[in-house]
């Protein structure tokens, strides 16, 4: 039979070597780098979005850029109907349903139509992307004929306001131009 043989202890013979001890970086950082901490920065962007706030539009707020948003909004949807008109000889229209909505029809069907866009009914209510912008007036009604003009046979005009501050689109019978003027 086979004796085991012991082995010899290696952990006695050597002496134990430690390594020598890592240096330890500084806390403190040297001034001569560029450069920001992250605390110096946070407290940049702090500052900077003090100053913002305190040059915010006062008083009428933003009502004045929802206005001249929304009004350039229905020009662009007026001027949309037109070009339906012109591009299949078939006259369409631009209805005021309430004081925050509108409508892009078909004047021969009464249909409204698709939006380009989506492809949902373009009957569009202002108060869903520009509160407290309104129409004065309800039931206004703006055609055109094939040719893109005005069928109403005059010059055609709505208020659209907010606040105390007004917006007048105006739509040329002769010319078809479409005009917003600040009241």
């Amino acid at each position: 039979m086979l004796r085991a043989q012991a082995k010899p202890e290696l952990d006695s013979a050597l002496p134990m070597i430690e390594p020598p001890p890592l240096p330890i970086p500084p806390v403190t950082r040297n001034r001569s780098e560029k450069g920001m901490t992250v605390i110096e920065l946070i407290l940049a962007v702090v500052v900077i979005a003090m100053m913002a706030i305190s040059v915010m539009p006062k008083g009428e707020g933003l009502s004045p850029i929802s206005l001249d948003a929304a009004s350039r909004k229905v020009k662009a949807d007026i001027r949309y109907a037109q070009n339906l008109s012109t591009s299949t000889g078939v006259s369409h229209g631009f209805r005021i349903i309430n004081s925050t909505s509108y409508e892009i029809y078909n004047t021969s069907t009464g249909a409204v139509v698709n939006s380009p866009i989506n492809t949902t009914p373009m009957q569009e209510d202002l108060s869903t992307d520009f509160d407290g912008v309104t129409f004065t007036t309800t039931g206004d009604v703006i055609e055109f004929d094939e040719w893109g003009r005005s069928t109403g046979g005059l010059v055609l005009s709505f208020i659209m306001t907010t606040g105390s501050i007004s917006k007048q689109i105006t739509v040329d019978n002769d010319t078809g131009t479409i005009v917003i003027a600040t009241l």
